[in-house]
């Protein structure tokens, strides 16, 4: 029994003995070992793991800064109740001072820990030197960044937080001015990468234009690093791989953003790159029109094309021929890949003609050695003018060295001659001769596979490119001249000859609220007109297409419905535009059924006293709709399709119109030629039936109540129940015929 304490007690004194062992190897005092038997040697290595080693480290890093902390608040005192010369000197030194010397300390001090622990740990050399080094960094706990609003505390942490304690005191005020050795201000925090931290703190107002510009500079240079990692890989051989990897970064970042990125990505390359640039000229080109080919965008290659003329234009004023010279090749390219139509270049050559500078003389010569023959391929007759016009031009001036050699270009394109000796002339004398020949195969396969038919620019002018003014869609074939305006212009001027009269119109057009320029012109050419047949001539005569060309038929019918009375100067008007055009007739088909639809989505069915509480003005409306339906019914410039998907539940409106049809239409004959269509074309059997339901149901029966004269309503019975009889044989033939 008392061998067992034994042995217990001696265990427990070698746990003891070890445990100070190891406390004294890393303090740096002798245990008691090493005390009792000096013969043993002071440096000993010892094998210890890394997690008690950081352990340890920290451990002691911890007691020592706590040991200060309580050490500086014993011997605190109020300094707010001493004098300026009875403060010590620590406190009449800027803050920023003290806590740079704190901080100095405090990395000698751990510096001399890391020493020492690599000296019993047995670290030599550069080892040893890196491990002191990056132990003190970790270690030292001293403020990185400085408050200018603290008060002079010690805890530069908590005068930070509480905002209570921001405003200094009038005696450390004066003496850190007195002082006039360093002024304090806010220093930016470093997030964990090293990069100053510029976010706003929460709790603070933004503004939305703020919040928007420090969002994007946030995401823009992400978006950016990607964007230059994709054009770093562009080549012709992985030209399509990098066009689908743009087209999926566009879905995610931004059509618009992500193009922008690239033009000028690209066009900076371009600018600042060497001279013999041709390849890449050819797979910037290439690249870009594929990719708004594939993405079937037309405004990605517009805006790239309008950037590329700003920057030659640019260049061109700053006298930088290198710039202007790839540019020009660029547009070539762009030329030769399908974006630009060559009526663009044919323009840009016209404008280098009229000035004929050496400048200029140089990116013809360029221009035409990169695209010449495609160009004498795709306009023969442009091509002969432009040679004409240049040879006029250099007979008028002094021929240069240049001029000659440009000339003899001309005339090798001319005659279809690809290799000649102007090419070797032109290269001795400075002038960049690129070849046509810059595609590769695997390039030119990828572009005939991608629709760039469909995205090429053409009915632009080089002046167009280079405009300010430009509007909306202006790379559409007339959308990028403001024509309206124009028109409108010169229209107001024409009508009455008064310049009154064109401000009064104005004035009414303001009044209709019409903001646009096309709606303007065209309720000036109504307005204006002295009958039906100038009022369409003129609004024929504006130079519009597309949408701005539907706004002629909306805003005559919108006028129509507009109007106090009843006026048939519309209907006329309106017959006059679709029979002049097949868009103008599809254009008015779809006004009036949207005319309609908006119109009798009120109320389906008013009677007397109802419609008087609705408004003269509602009330004005549908019965102007309703003359109007009838008359370009019966004029046979509507057909009955515009009447499919309408309920004809709103009786007062139907009664009114179909009775004025009738009335209008005057023959059995002429009732037969119109309604016939319904049972003629496939799907309008429903509506026919519908027809058939209203006649019997509300219009008869309101021509017997409303019709005072008694031949008229037998005349209009016996031409509705005709048209009856024609839907329901109809109706009835087209049902056996689907039974069968």
């Amino acid at each position: 029994m008392f061998a067992v304490s034994r042995r217990k007690v001696e265990r427990k004194q070698q746990r003891r003995a070890r445990k100070q062992r190891r406390a004294a190897t890393f303090s740096g005092k002798p245990s008691p070992k090493q005390t009792a038997h000096p013969v043993q040697p002071a440096r000993q290595k010892v094998q210890v793991s890394k997690p008690t080693l950081k352990r340890a480290a920290s451990a002691d890093t911890h007691v020592a800064r706590k040991r200060q902390k309580e050490s500086e608040e014993a011997q605190d005192i109020n300094i707010d109740k001493l004098s300026a010369a009875e403060k010590p000197q620590s406190f009449t030194r800027p803050i920023s001072v003290l806590l740079q010397e704190k901080g100095q300390e405090a990395m000698q001090a751990e510096e001399a820990f890391q020493r020492q622990l690599a000296k019993k740990l047995g670290i030599k050399g550069k080892a040893a030197q890196q491990f002191t080094r990056s132990g003190a960094q970790q270690g030292n706990g001293v403020p990185g960044d400085v408050d200018a609003s603290s008060d002079g505390s010690e805890d530069a942490d908590s005068s930070r937080d509480d905002s209570s304690d921001d405003a200094p005191s009038e005696s450390d005020t004066s003496a850190a001015e007195g002082s006039g050795k360093e002024d304090i201000h806010y220093l930016p925090k470093d997030n964990l990468y090293g990069a100053q931290e510029t976010s706003i703190s929460a709790g603070t107002y933004v503004p939305p234009a703020l919040r928007a510009r420090v969002k994007a500079g946030a995401d823009g240079g992400a978006l950016q690093r990607r964007v230059k990692g994709l054009l770093n890989r562009l080549a012709a051989s992985n030209l399509q791989g990098i066009a689908s990897e743009v087209a999926a970064l566009m879905q995610q970042a931004g059509r618009l953003a992500v193009g922008d990125l690239l033009t000028d990505e690209l066009l900076q390359a371009v600018v600042k790159g060497p001279r013999a640039s041709a390849a890449f000229c050819g797979v910037t080109a290439a690249f870009f029109t594929g990719l708004a080919a594939s993405l079937q965008a037309p405004e990605l290659g517009a805006r790239f094309a309008e950037a590329t003329a700003m920057q030659l234009e640019a260049a061109r004023l700053e006298g930088d021929t290198l710039a202007c010279r790839n540019l020009v090749l660029l547009l070539g390219n762009l030329c030769m890949c399908g974006l630009l139509h060559v009526g663009i270049l044919f323009s840009l050559l016209a404008t280098f003609t009229a000035r004929f500078d050496e400048e200029d003389v140089v990116m013809m010569h360029g221009l035409l050695g990169a695209c010449g023959f495609h160009l004498r391929s795709q306009d023969p007759s442009a091509l002969k003018d432009f040679i004409v016009a240049v040879h006029a031009r250099a007979a008028s001036s002094t021929m240069t060295q240049r001029a000659r050699l440009l000339l003899d270009l001309i005339i090798d394109i001319k005659n279809n001659r690809k290799h000649s000796k102007s090419s070797a002339k032109a290269d001795a004398a400075g002038l960049h001769m690129a070849s046509e020949a810059s595609l590769e195969p695997p390039v030119k396969a990828w572009l005939s596979k991608v629709d760039t038919a469909a995205v090429q620019l053409h009915g632009l002018s080089w002046d167009t490119l280079i405009s300010s003014n430009k509007k909306g869609l202006w790379w559409l074939p007339g959308a990028s001249r403001d024509d309206s305006s124009a028109a409108m212009t010169q229209l107001l001027a024409e009508s009455a000859g008064a310049g009154e009269d064109g401000t009064r119109l104005l004035k009414l057009a303001a009044q209709q609220r019409l903001s646009t320029d096309v709606q303007r012109a065209a309720f000036c050419c109504l307005m204006g007109a002295s009958d039906p047949a100038q009022a369409a001539e003129r609004l024929l005569r504006l130079p519009l297409k597309g949408e701005a060309e539907r706004t002629l038929v909306t805003v005559t019918v919108d006028c129509c419905l507009r109007e106090a009375a009843w006026n048939p100067y519309y209907a006329h008007v309106l017959a006059r535009l679709a029979a002049a055009s097949k868009g103008h007739r599809t254009t008015l088909r779809v006004c009036m059924a949207d005319r309609l639809k908006r119109t009798l989505a009120a109320a389906d069915d008013l009677l007397g006293d109802e419609a008087h509480q609705e408004g003269d003005a509602v009330v004005r409306r549908r019965h102007n709709l309703a003359c109007l339906l009838s008359t370009l019914l019966a004029d046979r410039s509507l057909s009955m399709a515009v009447l499919k998907g309408q309920a004809l539940t709103a009786r007062r409106f139907w009664n009114a119109a179909f009775l004025r049809l009738f009335e209008r239409l005057k023959s059995q004959e002429r009732a037969a030629a119109i309604f016939s269509g319904l049972v003629r074309q496939p799907g309008m059997v429903e509506l026919a039936g519908k027809i058939v339901t209203f006649l019997n149901g509300s219009l008869l029966p309101h021509l017997i109540q409303s019709s005072p004269n008694e031949q008229r309503r037998e005349n209009l019975r016996q031409t509705i129940v005709s048209v009856e009889k024609l839907l329901r044989l109809g109706i009835g033939s087209t049902v056996n015929a689907d039974t069968f």
